[in-house]
């Protein structure tokens, strides 16, 4: 098992791709078609998949819950 990190991608340039993290950038290899603006999963400096925005959003809602920082 592998720990993927969430992030969006900035800047397409051929195989190689500009992706923000939450405020860090950084390029990494990507062997499949992407957009600017998507949200892929990285591991190891290579995209292994992307991520909908709405599963994205999901997630964050989850980990929120189990932190227990909603403020509900």
């Amino acid at each position: 098992m592998c720990l993927g990190t969430v992030g969006r991608v900035q800047k397409v340039e051929g195989g190689e791709i500009l992706v923000d993290f939450g405020g860090i950038q950084r390029r990494v290899v990507c062997l499949e078609e992407v957009r600017e603006g998507e949200l892929v999963v990285v591991h190891a400096g290579l995209v292994i998949g992307k991520m909908r925005e709405e599963d994205y959003r999901r997630n964050i809602e989850e980990i929120q819950l189990l932190l227990g920082e909603t403020g509900k």
